[in-house]
Formats: C-alpha cells, sequence, structure tokens
C-alpha cells in the first residue's frame, strides 16, 4: 500500500511540476496571459475622436480634414481586415488586444499595425480581429499591405507606388490602380485580384496561388516563380507585348500555348496564327509593340496568360 501511496504521490508531484514548467514557457511566448481588456487612448492631439463601444476590446477613430493623408502603411498578422472607400478617413478594430496595436498619422501616412501573431489564444476563444477602414476617393502617393495571415479585402485603391505582401491566409482586391508601380510579394496563401491596373509590376511568388481577372498591364513586367500557380487574363493583344520566358521546371502558358525555356517572343499582328509554336524566335522587321514586356522567369510551378483581344 506504502508503494502505491508513494507512486501516485510521486506522479502528482511530477505533473504538477510539469504544469508550472508548462505555463511559465507559455507566458514567456506570449500564448498565455490574462486577458486586458483596458482600451488604451492612443492619441492626445485632438486629431481624432475615440469612442469605446460594447465590445470591451473595440476602437473607433475618426480623422478630420485638418489630418493629411497621402500614404497608408497597414500590417497585420492575424487577422480580417477591409479597406475600402468610404467619407472619411476611418478605422474600425473589434476584437483587438491594445497592448499591440497601433495606429498614428505621421509624415502624412496612416500607420496600422497588429503585431499578434504571439497570442493566438484568442483563435479559439472565438475573438477573432476585425479591421474596417474606410478611406476618401483621392489617388495616394504609397500603399503598403501586409497580411501575414488571415484575410485581407481591399477596393477602389489608386496610387503612385503599391507594395502588397502575403506571407499566407488569404486575399482578395478589386479596382486597385498603380499608376507608376506596383511590387507584389507571395510566400503562400491565395489571391484574387478583379479590374485592376499595374504599371511596372514586380510580381514574386514563393508558393499559392494568384488569380487575375479582367487585368490592365503596362510597362516593364517581371514574374517571378519558384512554385505555385499564376493565372492572368490581361485586357488587350498578345501583339502589344514583348515577352521573354525563362524556366528550369514547370509550365508557361499564353492564350493556350506552352513555351520552352530561353524564348524571346515579340508578336505582332503581322505573324500568323501558325507562328505561335513552342520554341517561337520569329521575329518581324516591323514591330507593332507599344512598349509592354514581360519577363517571365519561372524555377516550377505553372504561369498561365492568356489576353481578351486574342
Amino acid at each position: 500500500m506504502k508503494k502505491v501511496c508513494l507512486k501516485f504521490l510521486t506522479t502528482g508531484i511530477v505533473l504538477t511540476i510539469i504544469g508550472v514548467i508548462a505555463m511559465v514557457v507559455l507566458a514567456i511566448f506570449g500564448l498565455y496571459r490574462q486577458p486586458n481588456i483596458d482600451i488604451s487612448k492612443y492619441f492626445s492631439d485632438g486629431s481624432f475622436v475615440t469612442a469605446e463601444s460594447t465590445e470591451l476590446t473595440s476602437e473607433e477613430a475618426h480623422f478630420g480634414d485638418d489630418v493629411e493623408i497621402d500614404s497608408l502603411d497597414i500590417s497585420v498578422d492575424f487577422g480580417s481586415v477591409t479597406v475600402q472607400q468610404g467619407d472619411e478617413f476611418y478605422v474600425y478594430s473589434n476584437n483587438i488586444d491594445p497592448q499591440r496595436y497601433t495606429l498614428e498619422v505621421k509624415d502624412g501616412c496612416l500607420t496600422l499595425k497588429y503585431n499578434n501573431s504571439e497570442n493566438l489564444m484568442n483563435l479559439f476563444s472565438g475573438k477573432y480581429p476585425e479591421i474596417l477602414i474606410t478611406l476618401p476617393k483621392i489617388a495616394y502617393e504609397k500603399v503598403d499591405f501586409c497580411v501575414n495571415a488571415g484575410e485581407l479585402y481591399a477596393y477602389d485603391i489608386t496610387a503612385n507606388d503599391i507594395d502588397i505582401t502575403i506571407n499566407a491566409g488569404s486575399a482578395s482586391f478589386d479596382r486597385i490602380i498603380a499608376q507608376d508601380s506596383a511590387d507584389i510579394k507571395m510566400n503562400a496563401g491565395a489571391a484574387d485580384f478583379y479590374n485592376s491596373s499595374f504599371n511596372d509590376c514586380d510580381l514574386k511568388m514563393q508558393a499559392g496561388a494568384m488569380d487575375f481577372s479582367n487585368f490592365n498591364l503596362t510597362g516593364e513586367n517581371n514574374i517571378k516563380l519558384q512554385a505555385g500557380a499564376l493565372n492572368m487574363d490581361i485586357i488587350g493583344s498578345l501583339s502589344d507585348y514583348n515577352i521573354n520566358v525563362k524556366k528550369t521546371a514547370g509550365d508557361v502558358s499564353i492564350n493556350g500555348r506552352s513555351y520552352e525555356n530561353n524564348v524571346d517572343v515579340t508578336v505582332t499582328t503581322m505573324i500568323a496564327e501558325t507562328s505561335f509554336e513552342t520554341n517561337v524566335t520569329e521575329v518581324p522587321q516591323e514591330s507593332d509593340s507599344k512598349g509592354n514586356s514581360i519577363d517571365i522567369k519561372l524555377t516550377a510551378g505553372e504561369c498561365n496568360i492568356d489576353f481578351s483581344e486574342d
């Protein structure tokens, strides 16, 4: 009997020690802590009004006409972010941890950052972070989006330069216009672009899936795929572009025809339909090209491009 009791006592002590160690480790990594329901007041300059809602972890911010904003920098580790047109600059955040949430306007740039990747316990409690941003209809100097996980929805945004980074999760864009340049990076996840227009686009994909529908693409464009799937339905004709293809593996398809490695294709209306074959090398003496180019480098995966007028 003594041996049995000693065995249970020893087991209880060991389990207690393991539990304490586990709580310490979780606390270090931010996965175990008492919820902070205090709503911090991040601004004191009177440029907007902060209002507490019935949700203790919600914040609401209005920016008046006296606040000049010409750039956006939005970065969220986890949650759902929606950016859309509105009558004013307005930000509503729900189910957020105020200690990890930053919202400020400095030098004309509205910056919103939510670094909550270290505390994912809220995911299991049903408190999914939600952020809504409304913007007046103006052309911005620069717009930066970065989503490490979760969801991003952005509508009706025009800027000189647009930078989008998606490390995981999903994103949907509609009526996004980059007048000077666009820098798109995807490490994983999925992204859909609708009715958008990019100039001088630099697109890099490590993995995932990206689709462009009713897409206007101009200038000098570079596409680099390590893996994944890229689909583009481009407005216009193949004859409007100079296209270069370099690949290690995978498949590059243009208007339904596959191209092999080291293909430099200049297509104009002078080239007959029969010229569209693997390893096309024919270049006409006179080119109809409008100065648009697409340079494709494929390590693996697949890149499919179709033109609406062909």
